[in-house]
């Protein structure tokens, strides 16, 4: 991905009351995706000032060297003139000059009318007022369009894959027949929403194609060939990590020795028209050493347990049933299941040599693709069979109704004044959130960058249809009154550089509120100390974080981990004692939103002696259950 940077010198700005901006730096991206399309990112480093409190629009316009300005294609992305155009309303803090060090605004090539070659394009910004007064525009700047190939944008590409891996897994059972599993990495490119078909094909050093023996694995050829039909997706590249294609040994000839064999497979489209046909892959047949009980090759006489799948690949509910059958010609001394990282043991085993023993367990998986690990050991070792199951809540899910998207931050390594509690903290937050249906983000001892970043991420992920939830782990300060996270870079050198290295708390209600999402859930468990304040004045009511006003913010609750003016505690043990309650409560069923924190508020407060009162602050009308089961 190509990128343009484009500086000038830095402004400072006069202290007058008129309102003014002061653009420092701007850059930009082609070819990122955003809502399912590709375009572009226009990044802006600027500053407004004496206009304190106040919602402003930043645009974007574009403008070629004829001086016309490119019109637009979607209505979305079009000006009142019929121009293209991005635009982002943004929020200016209520007690100090507001400063942006990276605002994104995306406009997807899909918006945007043809570029014509021999011209040259550039980009400028308007600040305005919601009532459509100006404040400043910025400079034009040129963007180097022409070298980056624009054309290819506006036409129909080809379909095309590119192929990363492959390896064979030997001796695994499907539909009770034993064969060989060969699993791709693999991804395609400029096919979306379309069906294809994913052959593999076996060839020996001769360059013949492996004949076959059963008519449901043989090409129109007469070859061993094994075919899954896949389906791209609509919104992105598709990728798949581990697609996995079965050959039963009854379909094969019997391999000679001598020989060495290869695998290969062709993605074709739904009309036979090829799209990519892999490299060719060997794997060492002949070293399978023979097995005295078939013709075929294992890699010594003694089996390791076969392991077939029986579920399904895709489930509608977060409770799925793991099927699967084991079969052992020794005792099975040990099985296991994980999920995603999470391990599920204390099943029964075999108990007879030649019993196959079936495995019936329900799990819990979390919205998206989840990986599930199964185990099973006898005399001659392990056997581990992987397997990718895609949960997708459905409208009527009756146990949490809505989509729930969350970003859980924790800041641990500072340089002055680490902490050590907030990055366990926020990993078992995330994972007791993915269980309740949460598609989690988590970012662990993040920059100011990489939190201004994720809190986008969360607004772009939220819609009307959510509910946006931001866990907080880590130092946070109050200055006259405004409440900041700290990132772990930041380093201000006076009292006066907090707004400009710290991430302001009212940014974040900001960036949730745009996003419409139903409703907005904020946990702060920050003020565990002030990390800067021995090399500052304060006075004792700069201490802990301020009460905030969301009284113009319906549907949105805040909970602090403690009460205002005070310091929370990093705790002793894995977590801080909120985090703790905090885990607790989600994985207690039936706690109905206010009761859900009302029940953390009596935890913290009863582990603490009362050194540490959680506080709540709320505009939320309706019922929410982070648990209902």
């Amino acid at each position: 991905m190509k990128k343009i940077l484009l500086l000038f010198a830095l402004t400072l700005p006069l202290w007058a009351a008129a309102q003014s901006v002061t653009f420092h730096n701007t850059w930009m991206e082609f070819d990122v995706t955003s809502g399912g399309e590709q375009g572009m990112y226009f990044h802006f480093d600027f500053s407004v000032y004496n206009c304190w409190g106040k919602d402003l629009y930043a645009s974007v316009f574009i403008s070629d060297s004829k001086g016309n300005w490119m019109s637009s294609r979607n209505d979305a992305y079009k000006s009142k003139q019929g121009s293209v155009y991005g635009t982002k309303k943004i929020t200016t803090l209520s007690d100090s000059d507001s400063h942006w060090n990276d605002l994104k605004i995306f406009i997807p090539y899909s918006a945007m009318s043809v570029p014509q070659s021999g011209l040259t394009y550039k980009y400028t910004m308007v600040v305005r007022y919601t009532d459509g007064k100006d404040i400043k525009q910025s400079d034009f700047y040129v963007f180097d369009w022409a070298s980056h190939g624009y054309s290819a944008r506006y036409s129909t590409p080809k379909p095309t894959a590119i192929f990363e891996k492959a390896w064979v897994e030997f001796d695994v059972y499907s539909d009770g027949e034993k064969g060989m599993y060969f699993h791709y990495d693999f991804s395609v490119y400029n096919h979306r929403g379309k069906e294809i078909k994913a052959s593999t094909f076996i060839i020996d050093s001769d360059s013949k194609w492996m004949p076959s023996n059963n008519p449901t694995y043989e090409s129109a050829q007469g070859s061993v060939c094994s075919t899954k039909r896949i389906t791209t997706l609509t919104d992105t590249d598709s990728h798949w990590s581990d697609l996995k294609i079965f050959i039963p040994y009854s379909a094969m000839s019997s391999p000679e020795r001598g020989k060495t064999y290869k695998h290969t497979m062709i993605l074709r489209q739904s009309d036979n028209t090829d799209i990519k046909q892999s490299d060719f892959y060997v794997f060492d047949w002949a070293g399978h050493a023979p097995n005295k009980k078939s013709n075929y090759y294992n890699y010594d006489d003694c089996d390791k347990p076969g392991i077939e799948w029986l579920s399904k690949y895709e489930s509608s509910s977060s409770s799925f049933t793991v099927k699967a059958g084991i079969m052992s010609d020794s005792e099975i001394t040990d099985t296991e299941i994980a999920v995603n990282g999470s391990y599920y043991r204390g099943m029964s085993t075999v108990k007879n040599d030649g019993y196959q023993m079936m495995l019936n367990q329900t799990v819990t998986l979390r919205e998206g693709v989840n990986e599930i690990v199964i185990s099973a050991t006898n005399y001659c070792g392990t056997t581990t069979r992987k397997s990718m199951v895609i949960y997708t809540k459905s409208n009527d899910d009756q146990v949490y109704g809505q989509k729930r998207v969350a970003l859980v931050i924790g800041n641990a390594k500072y340089k002055s004044s680490p902490l050590v509690n907030p990055a366990n903290d926020a990993n078992d937050v995330a994972s007791a959130l993915r269980n309740l249906g949460f598609d989690v983000r988590t970012v662990i001892n993040g920059s100011l960058r990489e939190m201004e970043d994720a809190v986008t991420d969360l607004s772009n992920r939220a819609d009307r249809n959510a509910i946006a939830l931001f866990y907080y782990a880590g130092h946070g300060i109050q200055k006259d009154g405004v409440n900041y996270l700290v990132p772990i870079d930041a380093d201000p050198q006076v009292a006066a550089d907090v707004p400009y290295v710290c991430y302001d708390v009212n940014r974040l209600l900001a960036n949730m509120e745009e996003s419409g999402s139903s409703m907005n859930i904020v946990v702060l468990d920050a003020c565990r100390n002030d990390p800067f304040g021995r090399s500052w004045s304060r006075g004792s009511s700069d201490r802990g974080f301020a009460t905030l006003d969301i009284s113009g913010a319906t549907g949105t609750f805040i909970s602090y981990a403690t009460s205002p003016g005070k310091e929370a505690l990093d705790g002793d043990g894995r977590h801080s004692p909120y985090a703790e309650a905090f885990i607790k409560a989600l994985n207690t069923p039936g706690l109905e939103l206010q009761y859900f924190f009302r029940t953390i508020q009596a935890d913290v407060k009863k582990k603490t002696g009362g050194a540490q009162v959680p506080w709540n602050n709320t505009s939320v009308t309706g019922d929410f259950y982070f648990n209902p089961k």
